[in-house]
């Protein structure tokens, strides 16, 4: 099982296509968050007002039927 945040997943979600082919038997959770918290987090850390840090999130079931996953 992968648990994965939906930024983290949208930077490294070709990696599903991989895991299709190789016929790994794979359960992956996304965390909801709508925004990029690692950076935000940084961000905040260094002084600096959240800037570029939310998003909408694709469809991740269309997304994985696409790569051939269920």
């Amino acid at each position: 099982m992968a648990v994965c945040g939906d930024g983290g997943f949208q930077m490294t979600g070709q990696e599903l296509m991989t895991a299709v082919e190789q016929k790994l038997d794979l359960v992956v959770l996304i965390l909801d968050n709508g925004g990029w918290g690692m950076i935000e987090a940084k961000q905040i850390g260094k002084g600096f007002p959240k800037f570029g840090v939310d998003f909408r999130n694709p469809d991740f079931v269309k997304w994985a039927e696409a790569c051939g996953a269920k």
